[in-house]
């Protein structure tokens, strides 16, 4: 996997692509959702393959820039996310499960 910054919005509407701001910290397999009018980018793994316990958050109308958010109680990975009535669900990978296979 291939860790990124960049990220594109796509607009149905005259088919193009808008970039926006970059996230902070580079990311691969990290997971989004639109939660409140705002971009939110949980998790990932970095470069070297180890997990991101933190998110990103971009306002959409303004197209960024990226705020990183701590998540302490999810140390590990995040494996996948959805926003349902202003709420973000995550499921997540215990850092242990990566040690335990040693991934880490």
């Amino acid at each position: 996997q291939t860790a990124v910054r960049g990220v594109w919005q796509y607009r149905v509407k005259g088919n193009t692509w808008d970039r926006l701001e970059p996230f902070c910290v580079p990311r691969a397999d990290t997971r989004l959702v639109v939660l409140k009018g705002h971009l939110c980018a949980f998790g990932g793994f970095t470069p070297e393959g180890l997990p991101i316990s933190s998110m990103e958050v971009c306002k959409l109308d303004k197209k960024g820039p990226w705020s990183i958010f701590g998540l302490p109680p999810l140390v590990g990975a995040v494996t996948d996310a959805v926003a349902h009535y202003g709420r973000a669900f995550v499921l997540h990978r215990p850092l242990e499960a990566f040690a335990a296979a040693g991934s880490v």
